[in-house]
């Protein structure tokens, strides 16, 4: 079956009236609604894990339909606060959203790209 993956912010996505609930119920039994959210991380972190996540079609990985990225509020912590270990420079922010873009370019065959950012100092 098809899918559509939800990556970032998910415990209020899948709430009551949450977009990604609205989802998942607009798709019954056609597209399978898969969270893989990652609570607290950056998108340092991410990169590191992405192809845990979605691993190669070579492994058996099965190629999403469309996935959501919400990233920049952890990466956007403070460096001089107690969560500065979550702290992504901006340039390397930007950096880091390219190459999680290109990974789904080269994993997937979708046409359009959205991104989901929140990244305030």
């Amino acid at each position: 079956m098809p899918r559509v993956k939800i990556s970032r912010i998910p415990k209020e996505s899948f709430g009551d009236g949450g977009w990604a609930a609205s989802l998942s119920h607009h798709f019954s039994r056609t597209v399978d609604v898969v969270l893989r959210g990652y609570s607290g991380y950056n998108t340092s972190w991410a990169l590191k894990v992405a192809e845990r996540i979605f691993p190669p079609v070579e492994s058996g990985g099965v190629p999403p339909l469309a996935v959501t990225v919400f990233f920049g509020a952890n990466d956007a912590c403070l460096a001089d606060r107690y969560s500065a270990f979550q702290h992504v420079p901006l340039h390397e922010y930007k950096q880091n959203l390219q190459s999680i873009i290109s990974f789904f370019k080269v994993y997937t065959i979708l046409s359009a790209y959205y991104l989901i950012v929140n990244y305030r100092r």
